[in-house]
């Protein structure tokens, strides 16, 4: 009994897991820099695997946008100080708003040079190379890892369920049966022999 339930409390989320890893293999597809069709469509299997090893990276980036916003708030914060410091002759104003922009301006220059143009520009142009220059392989490779992440998805479901449908299953059955009236009743005498 404790192995159905554990059963059944694992699935949906390993049935969403494999779902959003195949909409991320999509994006490894078109960004990453496979050159034939498996390539690409092993640039999408590893799209996950790839992100979480780029993840502390990509935290560092994140958390350095934190402080290319508080540095522009000195910088415009400063501005308007220094402005009012020289058409109030207060040159001790001046001063210190002219301190802080510089304070700013140095926070703004370390988030600028701590950002990878390299992958940025990398991922851009391997963009641009897939969609222009190989657009069927591409396309080709990207609906194969998405089919094969729903693929995947259902086959999660249909072993947490034991193949039994969830209720959303057996609505949109019994919508159906409702709305294709002759479909079903072939489908049904077709079982019956």
């Amino acid at each position: 009994m404790n192995r159905e339930l554990g059963r059944f409390a694992a699935y949906k989320p390993l049935e969403i897991g494999l779902k959003l890893a195949g909409k991320a293999g999509v994006a490894g597809v078109v960004v990453g820099s496979g050159k034939g069709y498996f390539e690409k469509l092993g640039d999408g299997i590893t799209a996950v695997p790839d992100a979480v090893t780029y993840a502390p990276r990509i935290y560092r980036d994140i958390k350095n946008l934190a402080n290319f916003g508080d540095g522009v708030t000195k910088v415009t914060q400063s501005t308007q100080g220094i402005w009012d410091g020289v058409t109030g002759f207060d040159f001790d104003r001046t001063y210190k708003a002219l301190v802080q922009g510089d304070t700013g301006a140095r926070q703004l220059y370390g988030v600028a040079a701590g950002i990878d143009y390299n992958g940025v520009w990398r991922a851009v142009q391997n963009f641009s190379h897939n969609a222009v220059d190989q657009p069927v392989e591409t396309a080709a490779a990207a609906l194969a890892v998405l089919g094969l992440g729903y693929a995947a998805s259902r086959a999660a479901r249909f072993w947490g369920t034991r193949g039994q449908g969830t209720m959303l299953d057996r609505t949109e059955r019994n919508l159906g049966r409702k709305v294709w009236k002759s479909y079903f009743r072939k489908a049904d005498k077709k079982q019956e022999k």
